[in-house]
């Protein structure tokens, strides 16, 4: 039970203190120990936990690989994923989330733990790989990457598969549909970190999910699941709807998958004036790096990308019957 008591010197309340709480030394734990954190008896930390080191150590490789502290929330999933524990982060695009579980894939990576990490476009699968490859430059870790998307040639396919058959991997990058589509080449392959980016686009095909409980250890035992996590699952979500085969998650890992709204989001309203072809450059140049022009038909939408492609700027068009750029 919590007692707690107070000191009085002078006639005047001067402390309180709780009976027998100090989780260092057993005593009493005074209010001046608590603001401190530290026990006055032994001088040790009052809240200390078996991760703390293995956390300090993920923040100073974030900072290497990334250029950059950690924000307050990647910091929260750091610790939920040393923990052991699986869970949904919902934040808005912008946040770090697909950043973070490239580092943390990077950094389990060094004790020899395998990750996946699955996304929804070839785009992503891309700029992932190429994101792991800037941090092992930064960081000097050698891990084994291997990537599958639909733009691959036959011998990178050839290759890809047999890494995989082989086991040949610490870091395994897909799109949501390789998943869906050659869950047989992955079957019995169980994995420490599994990442789920955009997990809207996993849940479209409601195996999926069965599918990530075997990834993570679990087995199907007559009609039950059964077995305990073998590693550790993170999903990103801002629309996703709980049903059925979501419910399992709760069960089994101990979180949902739901929905959030949010009031803030990274945008700016900018007018430059009369619409020219020179107007929309400077608002892509001002906005930096990555973005999506809606145009009111096809024939302005190329019209626009052969502007933009002549003064050096990258981008592709996706249509009603093309999106070949998009993956």
């Amino acid at each position: 039970r919590c007692r707690m008591r107070w000191r009085v010197e002078g006639g005047l309340m001067a402390d309180g203190v709780f009976a027998g709480l100090c989780p260092a030394c057993g005593g009493d734990l005074t209010l001046a120990e608590v603001e401190s954190s530290t026990c006055k008896s032994t001088g040790r930390r009052l809240c200390s936990f078996d991760i703390d080191g293995e956390f300090e150590r993920f923040l100073g490789f974030f900072e290497v690989a990334v250029g950059a502290s950690p924000r307050a929330l990647q910091r929260l999933w750091a610790r939920r994923v040393l923990r052991g524990e699986s869970f949904a982060a919902v934040a808005p695009t912008g946040m770090g989330k697909t950043s973070f579980g490239a580092v943390m894939a990077l950094f389990l990576a060094r004790r020899g733990l395998k990750s996946y990490l699955i996304v929804p476009t070839t785009l992503l699968v891309r700029q992932v790989v190429e994101s792991l490859k800037l941090f092992m430059e930064k960081t000097g870790v050698e891990a084994g990457v291997s990537w599958y998307h639909s733009g691959m040639r036959e011998e990178e396919r050839e290759s890809f598969f047999r890494a995989l058959s082989e086991g040949d991997f610490h870091i395994l990058v897909t799109t949501s549909q390789f998943l869906s589509s050659h869950f047989g080449e992955l079957r019995g392959k169980v994995f420490n970190f599994l990442f789920v980016d955009d997990v809207d686009s996993v849940l479209k095909a409601s195996r999926n999910v069965e599918r990530i409980l075997m990834l993570l250890g679990f087995k199907m035992d007559g009609g039950e699941w059964k077995g305990e996590p073998a590693g550790v699952l993170m999903v990103s979500t801002a629309t996703a709807k709980p049903g059925s085969k979501v419910a399992i998650f709760r069960k089994l890992l101990e979180f949902d998958v739901g929905s959030s709204s949010f009031e803030v989001r990274n945008i700016e309203d900018v007018y430059f004036g009369e619409k020219t072809p020179d107007n929309l450059l400077s608002v892509v140049k001002l906005m930096g790096g990555g973005g999506i022009i809606y145009c009111s038909s096809s024939e302005e939408a190329r019209r626009i990308l052969e502007f933009l492609n002549a003064k050096g700027v990258r981008a592709g068009f996706v249509g009603g019957r093309t999106k070949k750029d998009f993956d």
